[in-house]
């Protein structure tokens, strides 16, 4: 009888099982559970010919709507601003110190060895008196690079009348009076004119 009840009630297992033990205990409490499962309307299967909703194509109900952003997880910055604000490797590349040039320190080395630490120590000394020599001569060209040009100018044309009166004496010395005594006597003057308009005085 209790199985026919709860096959057409549709009970489940657990309250068969309470129905059972509620009568071999002598208990009136499967009254109240039978009335429970009695008031409660019993559950329909689910047609398979249940209506489907059938998708609108073309229609977009969110079309209006923006989608929100992408959140970014916390702590991380976007590209731009890390480009934005941290220079190039370039820009902080600060520079390595100058190594040391090993050809060089061979070279020191090996005359080190040979010339023995006295012999070195003269040769560093004539090195260094050459190289003071070498800038000494180049400060004398470049003192006479910043010559002004009109005292520059002045000395070629008294080298010029000095080198062509030498001439001419050497030639009178020599008893042989030179064939060109008329042009070089016209240089002269007119180098000794263009000292006094230069205003060299004789």
């Amino acid at each position: 009888m209790i199985e026919e009840v709860c096959r057409d009630r549709r009970l489940s297992h657990r309250t068969k099982a309470d129905l059972q033990r509620s009568l071999a205990e002598g208990s009136t409490q499967w009254v109240s559970l039978l009335k429970d499962q009695c008031t409660r309307s019993p559950l329909k299967p689910k047609s398979k010919t249940c209506g489907v909703a059938v998708p609108r194509v073309g229609l977009n109900k969110h079309a209006g709507q923006l989608s929100p952003p992408l959140a970014r997880p916390a702590g991380r910055k976007a590209l731009q601003d890390v480009l934005r604000d941290s220079p190039s490797e370039r820009d902080r590349f600060a520079g390595a110190a100058p190594g040391v040039d090993r050809e060089a320190e061979k070279d020191r080395l090996a005359l080190t060895f040979e010339l023995g630490r006295e012999g070195m120590q003269a040769r560093q000394q004539a090195a260094s008196t050459a190289q003071s020599l070498h800038q000494s001569q180049r400060a004398m060209q470049s003192a006479d690079q910043h010559v002004d040009p009109k005292e520059a100018l002045i000395d070629q044309i008294v080298a010029e009348i000095q080198e062509r009166r030498e001439f001419l004496e050497s030639a009178r010395q020599q008893g042989q009076p030179s064939p060109c005594e008329a042009r070089l006597k016209a240089e002269i003057s007119s180098r000794l004119a263009e000292l006094r308009r230069l205003g060299v005085s004789q």
